[in-house]
Formats: C-alpha cells, sequence, structure tokens
C-alpha cells in the first residue's frame, strides 16, 4: 500500500489497484469529488446542477427552483431543530440571499431564493471550496483537514472550527466572518459524532447536500421506529 501525488492523488487499494483523482485543483461542476470519493457521494443524484445548488436543493421542497421562507423552516424541522433554531436560521438565510439571486432588479416580496442564481451570494472569508460558480474545489476541501486538524486526522472539534474560520476573514468583511462562524456552527451541531468531532465524510457531504438527505432520512426513520 502506498499513496503517490501526480497532478492529483492515486490511491492503492488493499488489492492494488489505483483510483486517481487527475488535476486535483480543477473545480468540479457537479460533482463533490476527494481523493476517496473521485465521483462524488455514491447515489448522490447531482440533476445537472452545480455543487452549490445541491447543496441548497433540500430545502427546495416543491423542486421548483426556488427556496420560500416556509420551506427553509420545515428543511431545518426535518434536520431535528427546534422551531426557534429554524425560525432564526430562516430570518438570516433569507434576509441576506433573497435579493442577492433574484433574477430582477425589485426585491421579492416573499424573500425567496432562485437556486439557479444561488452562486451570487457566495460570501467571503469562507473556505473557498465553492469558487464563484458554484463548482467544488477538492484541493480546498483538503486544506481544511490538512490545515485544521489539529487533533484527528481527518476531523474538526470545535477548536479546530474557531481556528478555520479566523484564519480564513478577509479585511473589514464583517458580514463574511459571521456567516462563516454561523454555517459552520449550525454543521457542527448537525454532523458532529459522540466525541464531539466533525469528520472529513460529513463536510463533504454537506457541500453536494447529501448530508441533508441522509440526516432528514435517519430521523424519519428513527421517529417510525419510536412510534
Amino acid at each position: 500500500m502506498g499513496i503517490r501525488v501526480f497532478k492529483g492523488y492515486s490511491l492503492w487499494d488493499l488489492f492494488g489497484s489505483a483510483v486517481t483523482l487527475w488535476e486535483f485543483d480543477m473545480p468540479r461542476a457537479t460533482v463533490a469529488a476527494d481523493a476517496d470519493y473521485v465521483n462524488g457521494t455514491w447515489g448522490h443524484k447531482h440533476n445537472n446542477m452545480s455543487v452549490m445548488q445541491q447543496h441548497c436543493a433540500f430545502f427546495d421542497l416543491d423542486g421548483d427552483g426556488i427556496i420560500y421562507p416556509w420551506e427553509t423552516y420545515r428543511g431545518f424541522r426535518s434536520l431535528g431543530f427546534n422551531f426557534i433554531a429554524c425560525f432564526v436560521l430562516m430570518l438570516l438565510i433569507h434576509g441576506s440571499m433573497s435579493y442577492a439571486t433574484s433574477p430582477s432588479w425589485i426585491p421579492s416580496l416573499f424573500f425567496a431564493i432562485h437556486l439557479e442564481n444561488i452562486h451570487r451570494a457566495k460570501h467571503g472569508s469562507d473556505s473557498s471550496t465553492y469558487d464563484t460558480e458554484g463548482r467544488f474545489i477538492p484541493s480546498n476541501l483538503e486544506n481544511i483537514f490538512s490545515k485544521y486538524a489539529r487533533t484527528v486526522p481527518d476531523k474538526l472539534n470545535s477548536k479546530d472550527l474557531w481556528h478555520m474560520t479566523q484564519a480564513n476573514r478577509n479585511a473589514f468583511d464583517f458580514f463574511g466572518w459571521m456567516a462563516s462562524k454561523l454555517e459552520w456552527g449550525v454543521l457542527y451541531i448537525l454532523a458532529k459524532d459522540d466525541d464531539g468531532y466533525l469528520s472529513k465524510e460529513a463536510v463533504r457531504c454537506c457541500f453536494d447536500g447529501s448530508l441533508f438527505e441522509y440526516c432528514a432520512r435517519m430521523r424519519k426513520a428513527s421517529a417510525k421506529k419510536a412510534d
């Protein structure tokens, strides 16, 4: 077994075969690929959406390409957040992103978010794992963990997340500072394990939205068993 680096990562499995992720810095339009999942999340359909669009599509409950505040509220409820957290997140998300994604100069009276233009809502002081077109950059996902996973490889605790969001701050980008901490804080609450760590796999799946689908499905299954 061994790992060879050349224009990307070559991983040798137990049988000696190689899986190669070529051009590791090349943005992926529709899949959240990394060294372990070169074709993205297994079984996750991209539906010809960018990775950033897929990240948000979970909250588009009727699949019409437009996310309304009540859909965001219901989406977070399905993930297990209480009604107060859901309401606050709904206000923050739609208040900050609706106009940026609007296809018109006239603001939406319903504070709708348009998936087609979601890349316009990308803020600064982030990890740059999404580019300005909403594509996924594998090398920047790897950078998160190679730089900040200081206790356990490929896992982040709350202290690591704080250091990362502090290091990613752009000068005078107050909105980006707060947005980044909020996003990573919500993800940490949603996907941390019993030891308080956020895994690389959970983070990667968050970027393409498959984490939300998984968490909602598991919560629904647990509710059925309880009944």
